[in-house]
């Protein structure tokens, strides 16, 4: 089975953050962690000790024929904020020792809203 990509340029009409604008990720896989009551442990690779933090920013998008939900995850995000990922955001607004999780998005996130993009859609 082929792939068919699309390329769309579409403006950004609203930001979605009611759910946060990350998780605590795998720093070795990005995999979403499985919280317990004293850790978060990988699924993938078992390690409680690699924990990381994950984009996950849906926006609302937007052309003149439809609109839709996009959701941004670290691949996309680090493309539009030359970040390497979103653990440098998250270490920018909070420091050491605070869950990213419990911080606002950092506001170059808000400032994606009224901005056009080319996305590609595979």
């Amino acid at each position: 089975m082929s792939e068919i990509d699309f390329i769309c340029t579409e403006k950004v009409t609203g930001i979605k953050l009611d759910k946060g604008w990350c998780y605590v990720s795998c720093s070795n896989s990005t995999k979403k962690l499985q919280r317990t009551v004293s850790a978060f442990t990988c699924l993938d690779c078992n390690n409680t000790n690699a924990v990381g933090i994950g984009w996950r920013c849906p926006i609302s998008i937007a052309d003149e024929t439809a609109e839709g939900l996009f959701v941004c995850f670290d691949g996309v995000m680090t493309k539009l904020h030359n970040m390497r990922r979103a653990y440098e955001a998250g270490h920018l607004l909070a420091g050491d020792g605070v869950n990213p999780e419990d911080t606002q998005a950092p506001p170059f996130v808000a400032d994606m809203e009224g901005k056009t993009y080319k996305f590609n859609v595979k």
